[in-house]
């Protein structure tokens, strides 16, 4: 027997400036009362009442939750939010969130399950100033706690029913196939064309190309739309390290596309100075690029494959160089970055399981494009080849399929991995 549970829920419209650090409000509210089976129906039509209030309206609510004659209030005044340090996150539609901060009654015995289910996205809240919380607020604070599925058959996570095929032939070709549509960043490079072109062999419908500069491509872009006339193949220019025309990028692919189903990322670049002599701009650039800019992809691309419902994969590329020191190059900046790759992918994959999404990683030796290529690197590349049991450099082609792997169905129980492809380079 399911028990009633009701919400009143405000929408504040307008708040008034800050003065002197004392937040002043006139507020116009437009009421919502809410009445359900249990707490997490309330949490479902919250959400949806959420998802119409105006677009640049991001003030936060207010709830009043009662069950068991026992209420609840859920303040989300600007200083609240701040202060206490935990806020969910409802609903995905470009600026329209709502911003929830729990002040439990000392009276209800328990969080109610509504504030951990799966509608709720638990996020950590920042400073007004988007700095850290001063030393003597950590006391106040309320730490977030991750939310592991529980494999139900109604879960994201359920185990897939893959019946024994008659036909060998057809049974192989669903083992592998890649289904959706894909955001492939640094697409434009060797290894993210060939890698496109194997996701689009295996059944990939839709693509998407994010590149600094997808033009030095084209003609390798046009044979693949040439090659693949039924699938929807586009390209846009952007700065990965800019997350507002991330969401926009993201925002207008979902719209092309229907959906965002898989995010490869190969976006990255490279310097090699020793480290005494290294400028700060040229690290924080690397880091920039390769880390940071690989996590704001990856996080607008889940937001989307949240918000559909559907679950989905993300592989980053990262390299050997995230396990080991390479030689001879001195490269530290590229080193760390990509070593903070494999952590990405472990946190992610952690966190982000529940809703069906996978995060893996790559991790490729030195491969033969045009970045390795010229005389003044000729010493390095024999260095190389004699480091490396298969005494050579890996062909682009030897990296798909791990890539394909990673976004196919074969793939479906494979979460938090990372997958070195050398030639064994890393046995030693």
């Amino acid at each position: 027997m399911t028990k009633d549970t009701s919400a009143v829920v405000f929408f504040p419209h307008t708040i008034a400036r800050v003065l002197n650090g004392d937040r002043r409000a006139t507020v116009n509210r437009r009421e919502w009362s809410i009445r359900g089976r249990d707490d997490a129906d309330v949490c479902s039509m919250i959400q949806v009442a959420a998802t119409q209030r105006d677009q640049e309206d991001s003030t936060p609510l207010k709830i009043q939750y009662k069950a068991d004659k026992v209420k609840l209030e859920l303040f989300c005044s600007l200083k609240h939010s701040f202060e206490i340090g935990f806020i969910f996150l409802v609903g995905f539609s470009g600026r329209n969130r709502l911003f929830i901060s729990p002040q439990l009654s000392p009276t209800f015995p328990r969080t109610p399950s509504f504030l951990t289910h799966n509608y709720l996205i638990p996020h950590r809240t920042m400073a007004p100033s988007n700095e850290i919380a001063e030393r003597e607020a950590l006391t106040s604070r309320v730490i977030p706690s991750m939310v592991f599925s529980d494999g139900s058959p109604s879960s994201m996570t359920a185990a897939p029913k893959v019946p024994i095929e008659s036909d060998p032939s057809l049974g192989a070709q669903k083992r592998f196939s890649v289904q959706g549509n894909a955001v492939v960043t640094g697409g434009a490079g060797t290894l993210g064309l060939r890698s496109c072109d194997a996701l689009l062999e295996h059944g990939l419908e839709g693509l998407m190309i994010f590149d600094i500069n997808p033009a030095n491509s084209q003609k390798e872009i046009a044979q693949m739309q040439s090659k693949f006339p039924n699938a929807k193949i586009s390209t846009q220019k952007v700065d990965v390290t800019d997350e507002e025309a991330v969401r926009i990028a993201m925002e207008d692919t979902a719209k092309q596309l229907g959906s965002i189903d898989t995010l490869v990322s190969f976006v990255g670049v490279v310097g090699c100075v020793d480290s005494l002599e290294m400028p700060i701009a040229q690290w924080r650039r690397i880091l920039d690029i390769n880390t940071t800019g690989s996590f704001i992809c990856a996080q607008a691309a889940a937001r989307h494959m949240v918000k559909q419902g559907t679950g989905g994969s993300i592989t980053f590329v990262a390299s050997i160089s995230a396990h080991r020191v390479n030689y001879p190059q001195p490269q530290v900046a590229y080193n760390v970055s990509k070593s903070a790759l494999l952590m990405l992918k472990s946190c992610l994959a952690a966190e982000w399981a529940r809703y069906g999404i996978r995060t893996n990683t790559v991790s490729p030796g030195y491969m033969d494009t045009i970045l390795n290529e010229g005389d003044g690197i000729a010493e390095h590349r024999r260095i190389w080849a004699e480091r490396n049991p298969s005494g050579r450099m890996g062909s682009p082609s030897e990296l798909t399929g791990t890539i394909v792997l990673l976004a196919s169905s074969a793939g479906s129980y494979i979460n938090g991995s990372d997958i070195v492809v050398d030639g064994g380079a890393t046995v030693l």
